[in-house]
């Protein structure tokens, strides 16, 4: 998938739009009766000769949770992810955050 989106001013390195490319994958997996994994992976790699020096040329997120369903309405979750930021021009610039989430869910 190619998206353009500007993020300069018309006349500098993105001021006409951004190509970028991209796309995630998710995988779910039902472990028995109450148990569900999922897992997934997404990137976004605008082209960067269209970007501003500094600026960010990719981005990731990998994550995985798994779902445990107490009953058929109360659900509870833990999940990790794994976001990644990669900037031009900027070798030890890399962004790097680890999230665990736990979640509780009331469906109705």
């Amino acid at each position: 998938m190619r998206v353009s989106e500007s993020v300069g001013a018309v006349g500098t390195p993105g001021g006409h739009g951004v190509l970028s490319r991209g796309g995630w994958v998710q995988t779910q997996f039902n472990l028995g009766k109450n148990w569900q994994l999922n897992a997934g992976y997404g990137i976004d790699q605008p082209s960067a000769y269209d970007l501003p020096v500094g600026s960010r040329y990719r981005n990731e997120n990998v994550f995985a949770n798994v779902i445990y369903s107490l009953t058929k309405n109360i659900q509870w979750s833990l999940e990790y992810r794994r976001l990644l930021s990669y900037y031009s021009d900027q070798a030890f610039a890399t962004g790097r955050a680890n999230q665990f989430t736990l979640s509780a869910a009331y469906l109705f």
